[in-house]
């Protein structure tokens, strides 16, 4: 297939900045033009090798490491097996994540089996649960009514700071310290979360349910039987512990310390998916271990484009937003775990602050 280059893209435009997108339309426009450019490359090229090779490794490599972690007596074995678990059940879950955004398959079936093996089974989180929340956040990402950012232990907004009572203002007055080491708890809100979500529907969600009890029996039983019931269940909290450091280093990164999705003026409609996110090393390494998720802004306006091609695109979208004049922000891993310090340090003082109650 043809691939234009960037500097002939480059070359071929204005590249004047054009600051004035005053309407929905002219958003729509901007967005056209940007997917007919990456449509001159592979951007929108269909991977599903990538997924299948993805799905058969983490698959192989859990069924090995799980057979090792039941037939070891040495707890510095175990805890190793641990944390490879933890790392195996997140690769799974972003199998998962492709598939419900229609990376991996447009087949609503196949996407539902998928989504029930490597979310339920391998990971234990609800499909149902993950595609409701999900796409909530995909809709108006940093918004008010974005879940990831909605006020709880922790607050990311000035007034949710601000009005913060009780253990959340407590929190959120330390936010910038705590919340590396309290969101490597992610993965039992996952699974907390979930069965509260099937919970309120269970006739609706039974494919779901019996799916996450199929993982409990694979994860917890046969462990029970050559461990005990105590060792198994600190094994399993430890590799629920690992998987959920593994979620916050690739979530945290993505959005915190970005515009709010209300506040990006000049980006209206679609275009201020790419405003409120930020795209980190487009190395092969860190794009496999965030499994394309270093590549947010290009994630959030194309979510349907597999892993493997979204840092390709990375500098014909920047081309294009920088144009007329749309956010277009990356970094470096470390910079953004900087930015990401300040936004919530800066938060945390907002807490310390008298509330606008008072």
């Amino acid at each position: 297939m043809y691939t234009e280059t960037f500097d002939s893209y480059s070359d071929a435009v204005d590249t004047t900045p054009l600051r004035h997108i005053r309407s929905d339309k002219q958003a729509l426009e901007v967005y056209a033009e940007l997917k007919q450019a990456l449509q001159k490359t592979d951007f929108f090229k269909p991977d599903p090798m990538a997924y299948v090779f993805r799905g058969a490794w983490v698959t192989g490599g859990a069924l090995a490491v799980y057979s090792l972690f039941l037939s070891q007596d040495n707890w510095g074995i175990k805890l190793l097996a641990c944390v490879l678990l933890g790392f195996l059940c997140v690769q799974s879950a972003a199998v998962a994540h492709e598939a419900a955004h229609g990376a991996v398959t447009r087949s609503k079936s196949r996407t539902q089996k998928i989504g029930l093996m490597f979310m339920n089974v391998f990971f234990g989180s609800s499909f149902a649960f993950w595609m409701d929340k999900h796409n909530q956040h995909h809709r108006k990402p940093n918004s008010c009514s974005d879940p990831d950012i909605r006020a709880g232990f922790f607050n990311f907004t000035e007034v949710d700071a601000r009005y913060a009572k009780g253990l959340s203002r407590f929190l959120t007055r330390r936010q910038h310290i705590l919340i590396w080491p309290l969101s490597s708890l992610m993965g039992f809100s996952f699974k907390i979360g979930s069965i509260r979500y099937l919970m309120k529907s269970p006739s609706g969600n039974r494919l779901d349910i019996v799916a996450l009890v199929l993982h409990y029996l694979l994860w917890l039983v046969p462990g029970v039987f050559m461990m005990g019931l105590v060792d198994t269940l600190i094994c399993y909290f430890l590799i629920t512990w690992f998987a959920g450091a593994y979620l916050a280093f690739i979530f945290i990164t993505n959005h915190i310390g970005n515009p709010k999705y209300e506040d990006c003026e000049t980006a209206l409609g679609f275009l201020r998916q790419a405003a409120t996110a930020r795209n980190t090393s487009a190395s092969p390494v860190i794009t496999s271990l965030c499994n394309g998720l270093n590549s947010h802004i290009e994630h959030h306006l194309f979510p349907y484009v597999p892993f493997t091609r979204l840092a390709s695109g990375r500098e014909i979208t920047r081309q294009v937003l920088e144009k007329y004049g749309i956010r277009y922000h990356q970094t470096s891993v470390i910079g953004a775990f900087k930015e990401c310090y300040a936004f919530n340090k800066q938060i945390a003082q907002y807490a310390r602050q008298e509330s606008l109650a008072c």
